[in-house]
């Protein structure tokens, strides 16, 4: 009777190391300051393996052998290999898993296989640490209401050219700086210099560059696009335009193959993006044939457009200074600080818990926050 008694214990035992395997590995990635900080499936295998650890530890208490723990932490690995390779093909794995190694201890109370106790033992805590991160999960998605924090770091842009001296060259520029217009018309005089500009310091992947003016600094967008209109009614002038005359401008062909692909579009003005060398192009034609032309019995109205859009950076920086002592009363806030200044922004979910009182707290200092110098915004979001 008691043998029994102490039989079943050792079950439960390795039945509360699996759930514990969890809340250790949630508990203790947060304390490494987001070195051992992880997300998403990576979070699931530090839990497995936490439940590695803790299932060898298990054995070697109740058989005082280093070999059965050697050999529980040997078949932990394993499984959570294997986990993590079928997971990888197919998520569905994260429910179906469990109900095999289930079935696993089951084969193995009524058979006697080597080393049955130490699969069995690993394959309980395994699936009850499984069963508990989609446990977790669940409760996380109904009780957390998506509430997320997204932090950005705020930085001067590593390349900028300063036109403070020369800013009487770029009319379009000084007049968007001297009138705050967001969106400023460029002739084609100035085009090339702006072009040059844009080319030398617009980073690869990016749609802008950055100048600076005495002290302020401003994100720089040029536009250079053609606009077309088809017209529903027969214009008074208009140019006649032959399929051989279009291909010599493939950006007015692209757009027009599109607008005629819908036989009801009249009045919208579709804009695609072109380069340079296209642009003067289209500007040549719209000079030689006019604004409006005819092509195969449709009329259309071309617009050649270039212009420069300017947003200022405010700098300094106004944010409120906080300390690393004051930052821990927020843990998520802190750690989302951590990894916005590795990665330059970090999006996370807050538990409950920390929701209302770190957002009475960004609320307080508007939004933005100065840790060691180094400056970040920062926004929360409900997600339906």
């Amino acid at each position: 009777m008691v043998k029994s008694m102490l039989k079943r214990g050792i079950y439960v035992l390795f039945v509360a190391l699996g759930v514990l395997s969890v809340l250790i590995s949630l508990y203790v990635s947060p304390l490494t300051g987001g070195i051992l900080h992880f997300e998403g499936p990576s979070q699931l295998y530090f839990a497995l393996f936490i439940s590695s650890i803790l299932t060898a530890i298990g054995l070697y208490a109740y058989k005082r052998s280093f070999l059965p723990a050697l050999m529980g932490f040997g078949i932990s690995i394993a499984l959570l290999l294997i986990f993590i390779t079928l997971f990888s093909l197919h998520p569905l794995v994260l429910f179906l898993f469990p109900l095999t190694l289930i079935l696993v201890v089951v084969i193995t109370i009524f058979k006697d296989f080597p080393h049955s106790f130490a699969l069995r033992v690993v394959s309980i805590t395994f699936a009850v640490a499984l069963i508990s991160f989609v446990a977790l999960l669940s409760w996380s998605a109904c009780y957390y209401n998506s509430k997320v924090i997204y932090v950005k770091k705020m930085q001067l842009p590593e390349s900028c050219i300063d036109l403070t001296d020369k800013l009487d060259d770029y009319p379009s520029i000084k007049e968007a700086i001297s009138s705050a217009k967001s969106k400023v018309n460029v002739n084609f005089e100035e085009l090339p210099k702006i072009d040059e500009i844009s080319t030398n310091y617009t980073k690869a992947g990016d749609s802008f560059f950055y100048i600076k003016v005495g002290d302020n600094y401003y994100k720089v967008f040029l536009f250079k696009a053609v606009g077309v209109r088809k017209l529903n009614y027969v214009p008074k002038n208009y140019s006649k335009i032959d399929e051989n005359d279009l291909k010599l401008y493939p950006s007015l062909e692209k757009i027009i193959d599109s607008i005629d692909s819908d036989v009801e579009d009249y009045g919208g003005l579709h804009y695609i993006a072109v380069s340079s060398e296209e642009l003067y192009k289209m500007k040549e034609l719209v000079s030689e044939k006019g604004h409006v032309i005819e092509f195969n019995g449709n009329y259309y109205e071309i617009h050649v457009e270039c212009s420069i859009h300017l947003e200022k950076i405010e700098y300094p920086f106004k944010c409120v200074k906080v300390s690393e002592e004051e930052l821990s009363k927020y843990p998520t806030l802190k750690r989302a600080i951590y990894l916005a200044n590795k990665n330059g922004k970090a999006m996370l979910t807050v538990p409950p818990e920390e929701w209302s009182r770190t957002l009475n707290f960004i609320r307080e200092i508007r939004g933005c926050i100065e840790v060691n110098g180094s400056c970040y915004t920062v926004e929360f979001m409900m997600a339906d």
